[in-house]
């Protein structure tokens, strides 16, 4: 885990005028970014593992396009009718 993070040209001049523009080490505002990083990635994994035992836990779930349809149909007259389950 010792190897050097390879940053191309344009990345690294644009990490190294934020850093000027923050009176900062280069070294800071990157790791700054890579904590950020790996805090965001930490959370999607968490909420899609937390996804995936609550359809474990019920057995059923709507896809996408029925969320979709269903709030679309919010507010009109004729509704949408409640999606079939899926197994």
């Amino acid at each position: 885990m010792n190897q050097p993070v390879k940053i191309d040209l344009d990345l690294r001049e644009r990490l190294s005028r934020i850093a000027a523009l923050r009176d900062a080490p280069v070294q800071a505002v990157l790791g700054e970014a890579i904590q950020q990083y790996v805090e965001r990635e930490e959370a999607r994994e968490s909420f899609k593992a937390e996804a995936r035992a609550a359809r474990a836990a019920d057995g059923h779930h709507m896809t996408a396009d029925d969320v979709v349809a269903r709030l679309r149909g919010w507010g009109s007259e004729q509704g949408v009718a409640r999606p079939e389950r899926r197994d």
